[in-house]
Order: structure tokens, then C-alpha cells, then sequence
């Protein structure tokens, strides 16, 4: 399966040793999905993230890309429930892991 996605993030503040770090993002990502029987499915996503960075108050964002990889478990035809692991390639470089339920129209 090939799709599209679009996201949100908020990527976290941060501070330490007199550094301030606040970062969220926007996200235009393809997805790669291989399907495993009926209900399961394990992707890929690779795409661009318009990142916020703002370090000691400075912006310091842009465009830059991202990716990670994941599954998903069918609840519902169009519900699913996702685990996934998410690398932005900011300013700051953050690592994202998460899981939640997402709805497919």
C-alpha cells in the first residue's frame, strides 16, 4: 500500500546548562505499508518537516526531512491502533516514539 500523510508534532522543550530548546513540527510524508494477513501491517514513512526550533529564544527552523517506521493493528475498518518511531532531522535531531489510534477516511 502507498498513501499520504500529514502530522503534527510537538517535539518538546528542553533545558539544560543555561539552553533553551522548544521545537514542533509540520509534516507532508509517503507511507509504505506492507499488509500481514487481514488486521496487521507493518510501513515506512519518509517526508519533509517545516520545523519551529526556537533555541534561547532564536528561531532556528526550516524544512528539513524526516522518517521512520512502524505497525499497525486493524480495530475497525477504519480504525487502527499504530506503534511507531520517528527520526526529525532538526536543529536538535529528536527521536520520537509513540502509539495511538488513528482513523483512515
Amino acid at each position: 500500500m502507498l498513501s499520504g500523510e500529514v502530522g503534527s508534532f510537538d517535539l518538546g522543550s528542553y533545558g539544560k546548562g543555561g539552553t533553551d530548546v522548544d521545537a514542533d513540527a509540520v509534516t507532508l510524508a509517503g507511507v509504505l505499508g506492507l499488509a500481514i494477513g487481514l488486521a496487521f501491517e507493518i510501513y515506512a514513512k519518509a517526508g519533509i518537516a517545516s520545523s519551529d526550533v526556537k533555541v534561547n529564544g532564536k528561531n532556528e527552523g526550516g524544512n528539513e526531512s524526516f522518517s521512520g517506521v512502524g505497525f499497525s493493528i486493524d480495530i475497525l475498518d477504519t480504525l487502527d491502533f499504530y506503534a511507531e518511531y520517528l527520526e526529525f532531522n532538526t536543529e536538535v535531531n529528536s527521536d520520537l516514539q509513540g502509539a495511538g489510534i488513528s482513523l483512515q477516511f
